[in-house]
């Protein structure tokens, strides 16, 4: 009778145990060959400040961060292109408090400061602005970075390596995360700073040397910051903030070697070999023939001779039973101009920069793949201008607008109006309140205008787009967008008809009927474009192609 094969309880095992791994998630799983758990992570959970719990590390990081600006072209590119898309040239303020007579005085009185390096700088030397661009780009690089107001009024900026962990023997900072002290919430009660050393050369930063500033200010029923803490956090959890090159400081670090090292295989490449082959029958006493110098064998004056012999176009003759070759290396390979494309692609999805902007060339990609390119980092500058608004901007803007009112009797009965509006069961929109305000984000121009114009006028035209659509691409509500057309054609029209009126008496036309001043103000400030522009689309085959 036929045997039958049965499998053993062991197999039966391994393959069950095999079968329900698959079913589970495979990265739930630990260790194996050809998957290694990475140093540093718990496996029962952990903080976020628990990857950063040497303070030795988290300085390194930053430090490395600004080496990487400071000495590596990609790192200093990529900065660039974030720091210079996010703030451009400045956000501008616009007060919005209810009361159209503030508002006039608010906002001169801001622009005003924040154009003043004496006033707004603690060094004296840069515009709210310029001071702006480079806390964003030390955030980025070193992780996070610190405004403190201080008591005169200007604000004194602080590098990330300036916040330390106090050790301070017989006191517990039980809830202090590198500097930053925490309640039971993890809401900042303060911050501990190193005092800034003026000298390059003083000696290493000692804790006894930290002092305390406290997060905020709680003066009656304001509360205002003290202390502004730039980072851009990955968790909720996360006190400190970390580079923004942590993901790719491998990639960093490998490219620039490359680089390095191609330039040095470049410069041998550019140098030339001789390679010199005698035959057995080769008599020395031929050195001495050809050279005149009496010498049977001189192998250094030999080479010397050669040396002396190449010129472009000459043509090396070798002794009798002697061959000489040139040897040249073809470097670099093609496969490596395809590998650092993909370094600087993988660089660039990380940190939201495209390779068409961290190169300044389009020769890989079509006008499509370019706009696309664009459009997409644009949304991830838009994210970050929103971003250093409410936490840079807003902060700034709040804390000098109460230092007016406590200084300013009549401003100060506005912040009390406020208050008292507060109480008052009445519509948020009706109430005035003293600190509101919104920001006009810098933008860009567009890849192309005229079809972004074309395509809105033609959603609109047929239904398939609303005016809140169009307004919510330029980042405002469709309420914002109307009152800005509604209030830039009044004001347009407004200064054309003061012109034409004023024209108009300089001429002895003084008291010119209204439809003279019409005509006049017409030529200085015509009506809206649509009014009489038509606008016409129609396909160019031969341009499809030539896009695609």
């Amino acid at each position: 009778m036929p045997r039958t094969l049965t499998p053993s309880t062991s197999a039966t095992r391994a393959l069950s145990s095999a079968h329900g791994e698959q079913c589970d998630y495979r990265a739930s799983k630990r260790q194996t060959k050809l998957r290694p758990k990475p140093r540093g992570i718990s496996s029962q959970g952990s903080g976020a400040d628990w990857h950063f719990r040497n303070q030795s590390d988290h300085l390194w990081v930053g430090e490395l961060g600004r080496e990487y600006d400071r000495n590596t072209p990609i790192g200093s590119r990529l900065l660039d292109v974030l720091v210079k898309n996010v703030t451009q040239r400045g956000f501008d303020y616009h007060p919005n408090t209810g009361d159209a007579k503030f508002d006039a005085e608010a906002k001169q009185y801001i622009d005003e400061l924040l154009a003043d390096p004496k006033r707004i700088d603690v060094q004296g030397q840069y515009t709210f602005a310029q001071l702006t661009r480079m806390v964003l780009r030390d955030t980025y690089a070193a992780g996070d970075a610190f405004g403190v107001f201080t008591a005169d009024g200007p604000l004194a900026t602080r590098e990330a390596h300036e916040c330390r962990q106090p050790r301070i023997r017989g006191v517990k900072h039980r809830n202090n995360v590198l500097g930053v002290e925490l309640d039971e919430d993890r809401r900042r009660v303060g911050y501990h700073f190193t005092h800034s050393p003026i000298s390059p050369l003083s000696p290493s930063v000692k804790h006894e040397d930290l002092y305390f500033v406290e997060a905020e200010s709680i003066d009656g029923d304001w509360k205002t910051p003290n202390v502004l803490h730039l980072r851009d956090p990955k968790r909720v959890t996360q006190t400190r903030g970390v580079s923004i090159f942590a993901p790719i400081f491998d990639y960093l670090g490998m490219f620039e070697d490359q680089q390095f090292q191609q330039l040095v295989k470049q410069q041998l490449a550019n140098m030339f070999l001789l390679k010199r082959q005698r035959d057995v029958d080769f008599n020395p006493k031929m050195l001495g023939k050809r050279l005149r110098s009496g010498v049977e064998s001189d192998q250094e004056t030999e080479v010397a001779r050669l040396l002396e012999e190449l010129y472009p176009g000459a043509e090396l003759q070798g002794l009798p039973g002697e061959q000489i070759d040139l040897l040249s290396a073809n470097i670099p390979a093609n496969e490596w101009f395809d590998h650092m494309r993909l370094v600087l692609r993988i660089m660039g999805v990380a940190l939201g920069v495209p390779y068409v902007l961290i190169m300044l060339d389009t020769a890989d990609t079509n006008f499509h793949g370019y706009r696309g390119a664009l459009v997409e980092a644009r949304e991830a500058f838009r994210d970050a201008q929103g971003w250093l608004a409410g936490m840079w901007h807003t902060p700034v803007v709040e804390h000098y607008l109460h230092r007016w009112a406590d200084e300013d009797a009549s401003v100060a009965r506005y912040r009390e109006r406020t208050y008292r509006e507060a109480r008052r069961r009445r519509p948020k929109a009706d109430r005035f309140n003293f600190l509101r305000h919104s920001w006009t984000l810098p933008g860009w121009p567009a890849v192309d205008a005229l079809k972004d114009a074309q395509a809105n006028a033609v959603g609109l035209a047929t239904g398939v787009m609303d005016r809140d659509t169009i307004a919510r691409q330029l980042d405002r509500t469709g309420e914002e967008q109307a009152r800005r057309v509604v209030t830039g054609n009044r004001d347009y029209w407004m200064l054309g008809v003061q012109q034409a009126i004023a024209d108009l008496a300089s001429i002895g036309q003084k008291d010119a009927p209204l439809e003279v001043i019409e005509r006049w103000a017409s030529r200085y400030a015509p009506g809206p474009i649509g009014d009489r522009t038509q606008i016409t689309m129609s396909a160019d085959p031969a341009q499809e192609a030539a896009d695609a």
